[in-house]
């Protein structure tokens, strides 16, 4: 939680109940909309951003648009107030989007939602200025970014930005980038589902053309610890009409020598450490004609899914002064680990590589072998914490390394560090056979199930539900935990865990079906817990009819699964009739009137209730 000096001004939006003629000052006299606190915010102002979603006032229009600075004392601060989860879904141009004179900004917990869903592809690729239909101009509903800070052609270019703790999805260009400026941190997102739709060959991650603020070497801008993942180019880039990026993180010509730029070569260096990056159409992470990167203790795992990047997992390309060490690579089959193209001053060791077709770069402390990863995988829900027989263990360099891993965890855990993004601190509380899975079984619910190997000091499993993956607690802030279960204590006896969701979420408005995402949080003895992959399980109620109905005499039950029973009730509730699925069933004999017919399926001890008319 940031705090406001004494003599800064602490605003609150809220977009259902505020109003911008409001003096902005309290919960009870919010403004309406970020724009205007942004409009009004000086030096050390912290703007609390209360629930709500917040759109863009007209088709070409940022949601936010920042151009007051802050200074180096007292930053202007665009949080979420505390316990809120505030949403930017927009189809203009940004979400944030920082410019002339945009300084000592910090923008942190807000969730961006960007436009993808409600775009075809067709449609992206016939956009004006495609390679496909180069009139026209270029339309934002394919093109938006989630945070951008853009220094060019501007008087006072965007320096001292933090972007941490934000949730960017599904925007048509980049979630996070940086143009033209310099003190850039980007640190504790996830970023996904970006990329898609543009024309301009953004990433997940960006950060290009960096600028000389003042004549400091040191290390000004730090990625870290971010979670990037599926941002993938489907539209070529319009100036080569090829798909070239769509990568996790890159850092881009910090040489500035493309498109005539007069800025001169980045001096500073840029650190980029504990990321975890994965299923990324480009690259995980990469260097392209730039200086002074340093690339360690970063997961990556099975990118460059688009056929047309093989540059591989992590790699620099036309750079110079790279080091990339410490970090784990996993490929996809018939891609490349890793490559070197045309570098000078490259610094390549102590690196973990696995699958793909192999490399030709190495190291002498490369290490080939599985790195043994908790529940790897392309989903949202994937583990990269390794496993306590990985060959990353305690094999990394401790001279280039960093203090503490993506999860905070004190760097290193005995006498030397471990590769990749993840510190293994002993054995786990729990070691798992198989990870949580999901199936939905019609007219029983969904099962989710797991499997452990290992338990020491454990007491339970809760279980949560989530209607989008994201957003895991009810209104009132707390987790949506749908049930528990007891765990073994300890012991290394091997244990399946068995859940049954008998009401998951389900809106009748889609007929294909409503998605539900579980995971659990084990729980120690010593209340210390640890939470699971991800699974993603569509659920739509089976459907049970009579036909015909009104029935004369012989009837019969449609349904999408197997019924066992039928309990036939007249109007006084009384049983008349018992059917066993699969017999011929008649109301021959009964007198004409009103029924109810009970179908019990599957396991169920709740009944679909069905009304009938016997004529």
């Amino acid at each position: 939680m940031t705090v406001a000096p004494a003599f800064a001004t602490v605003y609150y939006v809220s977009e259902p109940t505020g109003n911008n003629s409001y003096s902005g000052t309290s919960t009870a006299t919010a403004f309406k909309t970020i724009q205007k606190a942004a409009d009004v915010s000086l030096p050390g102002d912290v703007i609390n951003v209360m629930n709500g979603t917040y759109t863009n006032s007209c088709a070409q229009c940022n949601v936010v648009t920042i151009t007051r600075p802050g200074n180096a004392a007292n930053w202007i601060t665009f949080q979420n107030y505390a316990g809120h989860t505030p949403v930017l879904q927009f189809n203009g141009w940004q979400a944030f989007g920082l410019g002339n004179n945009a300084a000592y900004i910090r923008i942190t917990g807000f969730e961006i939602i960007g436009n993808n869903a409600n775009v075809t592809l067709a449609d992206a690729l016939n956009q004006p200025r495609s390679c496909a239909n180069p009139g026209g101009s270029p339309n934002p509903i394919y093109n938006g970014n989630g945070i951008s800070a853009d220094g060019r052609a501007v008087a006072n270019r965007p320096h001292h930005l933090y972007f941490g703790g934000n949730t960017v999805h599904d925007c048509g260009g980049a979630g996070i980038s940086a143009i033209q400026s310099d003190y850039v941190t980007i640190e504790d997102n996830i970023i996904y589902n970006n990329s898609w739709y543009t024309i301009y060959g953004t990433s997940g991650i960006s950060l290009w053309q960096l600028w000389n603020s003042d004549g400091s070497t040191t290390t000004h801008n730090f990625i870290r610890r971010n979670r990037c993942f599926s941002n993938r180019l489907y539209v070529p880039w319009a100036a080569v009409c090829d798909i070239t990026d769509g990568n996790g993180i890159i850092i881009d010509d910090t040489k500035n020598t493309q498109n005539g730029s007069t800025l001169g070569a980045y001096t500073a260096a840029t650190l980029v450490e504990n990321n975890v990056v994965w299923n990324n159409g480009g690259s995980g992470i990469h260097t392209y004609e730039s200086e002074h990167v340093t690339i360690i203790h970063n997961t990556a795992y099975q990118n460059s899914q688009s056929t047309e990047t093989t540059g591989g997992e992590i790699f620099a390309n036309n750079s110079n002064d790279i080091k990339i060490i410490n970090n784990i690579m996993w490929a996809a089959d018939g891609n490349t680990i890793t490559t070197n193209f045309s570098n000078t001053g490259l610094t390549y060791d102590y690196n973990l590589h696995w699958g793909g077709t192999g490399t030709s770069l190495t190291g002498p402390h490369t290490i080939t072998a599985n790195p043994n990863f908790a529940t790897p995988g392309l989903v949202l829900g994937a583990d990269f914490h390794l496993l306590s027989n990985s060959p990353a263990i305690n094999t990394g360099d401790n001279t280039n390394s960093n203090a503490t891993d993506h999860d905070g965890t004190a760097r290193p855990f005995g006498t030397t560090v471990d590769m990749g993004a993840y510190e293994k601190t002993g054995a786990l509380p729990v070691e798992y056979l198989a990870p949580l899975q999901g199936r939905a079984v019609p007219q029983q619910g969904i099962e989710l199930r797991w499997a452990t190997a290992f338990e020491q000091n454990t007491f339970r499993f809760d279980i949560e539900r989530s209607a989008d993956g994201i957003r895991w607690t009810t209104d009132a802030g707390r987790e949506e935990v749908i049930g528990a279960l007891a765990a073994q204590g300890s012991s290394g006896v091997a244990q399946t865990y068995i859940f049954w969701d008998k009401n998951p979420l389900y809106s009748a408005g889609r007929p294909e079906g409503t998605t539900n995402y579980y995971r659990f949080r084990q729980i120690d003895t010593d209340g210390k817990a640890t939470l699971s992959n991800i699974v993603a399980v569509p659920w739509k109620p089976a459907t049970i009819s009579i036909f015909p109905n009104p029935v004369t005499d012989v009837f019969t039950v449609k349904s999408e699964v197997n019924w066992e029973r039928g309990v036939l009730k007249n109007s006084l509730g009384q049983t008349v009739q018992i059917f066993s699925f699969p017999e011929t069933m008649t109301l021959a004999g009964l007198a004409s009137g009103t029924y109810s017919l009970e179908i019990f399926a599957g396991k169920s001890e709740t009944p679909t209730v069905l009304r009938i008319v016997k004529q």
